[in-house]
């Protein structure tokens, strides 16, 4: 009995020792199982990095220094250079042409208006007079006129007309010395030219050829005085000169009488051709009242200062009163802007017609 008492007390001390080594082993495992988790997700952790930065980049070429620059590529920078100062030219081309509203050329005349262009009168230099620069045989002046002249010979088709009726828009663009220049070659060519000064409100062209204006076209009008004593002889030979005459109250309503016809045809068979200063186009009606009596008008442009709609405007009435408008001339014209052709042919005129001292020929 007492040997199994010792016998089961120290089963029972055995068991306490396997209880006890037990509960440390499971600890250890619960340790252990704890760090194995905790190592199994810090390896989860960085397996995740690892993956998100990795690609799939590799190396295909070295890369080599290049023997010129990537940038700029002068090549195409001139060529979009080129393009650009090519675009802007046209561009001030197109803009000049439909925003400048004045005509300073016979070919802007005959383009933008469709009128017949007889020629340039070439501006003078400063302290140039025009009666002293018309005079001179060999002067651009004077070579401008003769081709002017030419011109209105040639394009009406049958010769020159008998009479010649000269106007503009307004005062001061040059119709008074255009007709003066224009009469006086004529008469240099064997004409006989009469110049008549019809502008009654504002006469001039007896100032011009150093005449008093006391007796002349209003008072052939007024059937006051008789041709031949209001005919004045001119320096020129074959140049006569009738003035306006004494200042009238109603120029428009004289000239509107049946009287400036049967006048004209009177002047025609006693003159080759007839030159008739006339007052500008717009504003009043003296003007329309002479042209439609005439062969032939002549309307005068001051190149460059006459905006081209009134020049429309001008032209226009003149096609109402029936005229027969021969062409257009361009006064004041700078040909030092027209290029190489025009001012190189004036200049080059001029000092081949110059007298050479033998001492400079060669």
């Amino acid at each position: 009995m007492q040997g199994e008492v010792e016998r089961l007390r120290n089963a029972t001390l055995s068991e306490q020792d396997r209880s006890i080594r037990y509960t440390i082993l499971r600890r250890e495992v619960r340790t252990n199982r704890e760090l194995y988790d905790g190592l199994l997700q810090r390896f989860k952790e960085v397996s995740a990095a690892a993956g998100v930065s990795a690609n799939n980049i590799s190396i295909v070429d070295l890369a080599s220094t290049p023997v010129r620059p990537v940038a700029p590529n002068l090549p195409v920078n001139l060529g979009l250079s080129l393009l650009a100062a090519f675009v802007a030219a046209i561009g001030v081309i197109y803009l000049r042409e439909n925003l400048d509203d004045m005509l300073r050329t016979v070919d802007d005349a005959e383009r933008k208006l469709g009128v017949t262009g007889l020629g340039m009168v070439p501006r003078l230099d400063a302290g140039v007079t025009f009666r002293d620069e018309v005079e001179k045989r060999n002067s651009s002046l004077s070579e401008a006129i003769h081709t002017i002249r030419s011109a209105i010979e040639l394009a009406g088709g049958n010769g020159p007309p008998r009479t010649v009726f000269i106007t503009s828009c307004g005062k001061g663009e040059g119709k008074t010395s255009t007709a003066y220049a224009l009469a006086r070659d004529f008469a240099q060519i064997g004409r006989r030219v009469l110049l008549v000064d019809a502008d009654m409100r504002r006469p001039s062209m007896h100032k011009l050829l150093s005449f008093e204006n006391n007796a002349g076209l209003a008072d052939l009008l007024n059937r006051e005085k008789a041709i031949e004593n209001v005919v004045r002889r001119t320096a020129i030979a074959d140049l006569h000169f009738i003035s306006a005459g004494a200042a009238e109250p109603n120029p428009a309503e004289l000239l509107a009488s049946g009287t400036l016809p049967w006048l004209i045809g009177q002047l025609e068979e006693m003159y080759d051709i007839v030159i008739i200063d006339g007052p500008p186009m717009l504003g009043l009606a003296d003007a329309p009242s002479i042209a439609v009596h005439v062969e032939a008008t002549l309307f005068v442009i001051d190149a460059g200062q006459t905006r081209r709609k009134t020049i429309r405007s001008a032209l226009r009435r003149l096609r109402l009163s029936r005229a027969t408008l021969r062409g257009v001339i361009l006064n004041r014209v700078d040909v030092r802007t027209l290029g190489y052709g025009y001012e190189s042919y004036y200049r080059y005129d001029e000092e081949a017609r110059r007298p050479r001292s033998w001492l400079g020929r060669r």
